[in-house]
């Protein structure tokens, strides 16, 4: 998502200042801000600058927008990620818990399907874009509907039925055009294997399927939008092309692992420890919580099986 940027005004300018500004940021779970700061610092310091230089204008862009979305990810998310090490008493309970969100997930598309077609209007969604954010926020996603014991009893039964799926909390939830080619019953069966288990469950249980067979009206407008916007911004380029242009595209710093050597050169020696503890925090809860869903739910099928 665009970055917008802060004024001269909203620019912290005294370290307490700054502090005071992530810490509301933080509290209000205001990505965008974290985001502009983080931008308007990083553009500022001379050895991004000087590293910059090598790279065109549109990488560099692109580097900025991949670097401060984790970083904010990384404040946003850190600190919890690192108490949670300590409560190791939860654990079971929050890997059980961790399946009522792909309750949330499936509520959160089948509106994205609804959005697409034109049935409804979405605080917070300008682009289609922004369910793929909204997957990683559900927490704070100020549409969604709480569960309700309807949900989770479908879930449930899901997770008795033989269509339940070990290994699907990896699965990337919103991923609107591969699910609506998986719905179509001509594709061939590989095809059709990328939409989840617990999609496929639900949409049997509850007919939910015929929200996929909605047109896509807001995101085939959004398509001719940017087909005009790449002509045009092709055809402006190669008018106007420069030895900027030529130039090769910057790293890839997208990610909890690929942003690590780029926290150290452009954070504050200060800064780094704090930011790398709640960096490994983040990446050692998501692979925790891989092995404790595979061990609860391994647990929890012997239960079934055995009529608890």
């Amino acid at each position: 998502m665009p970055i917008t940027p802060l004024s001269p005004d909203e620019m912290p300018a005294t370290p307490e200042a700054r502090a005071e500004f992530i810490k509301n940021a933080v509290k209000q779970n205001d990505r965008d801000r974290l985001r502009a700061l983080f931008a308007a610092e990083l553009r500022a310091l001379p050895t991004f600058q000087a590293d910059m230089a090598a790279y065109r204008p549109q990488g560099v862009a692109q580097f900025v927008d991949t670097y401060t979305e984790t970083k904010a990810k990384i404040y946003l998310k850190g600190p919890d990620a690192l108490k949670k090490q300590a409560e190791t008493f939860l654990q079971f309970r929050e890997a059980a818990a961790e399946r009522l969100w792909h309750i949330q997930q499936k509520k959160l598309f089948d509106l994205q399907c609804q959005w697409r077609a034109g049935q409804v209007e979405l605080p917070g969604v300008r682009t289609s874009w922004d369910f793929q954010t909204w997957e990683h926020y559900l927490d704070h996603c100020p549409f969604l509907p709480p569960l309700t014991a309807d949900e989770v009893a479908v879930y449930e039964a899901y997770m008795r039925s033989d269509r339940f799926d070990y290994e699907e909390s990896s699965t990337s939830w919103q991923e609107y055009r591969d699910f609506k080619l998986a719905n179509d019953p001509d594709r061939n069966h590989e095809a059709r294997a990328s939409l989840p288990a617990w999609y496929e469950y639900h949409n049997i249980v509850t007919g939910a399927s015929a929200l996929l067979s909605l047109p896509d009206v807001r995101g085939d407008r959004e398509e001719r939008y940017l087909q005009c916007y790449r002509a045009e911004r092709d055809a402006a380029r190669a008018a106007t092309e420069s030895a900027a242009d030529q130039l090769p595209w910057p790293p890839e710093c997208y990610g909890l692992g690929a942003i690590g050597p780029f926290l150290d050169r452009y954070e504050a020696p200060t800064e780094l420890p704090r930011l790398h503890r709640w960096r490994e925090a983040i990446r050692q809860e998501k692979a925790r919580k891989s092995v404790e869903l595979e061990q609860t739910e391994y647990w929890y099928h012997c239960i079934l099986a055995a009529g608890g």
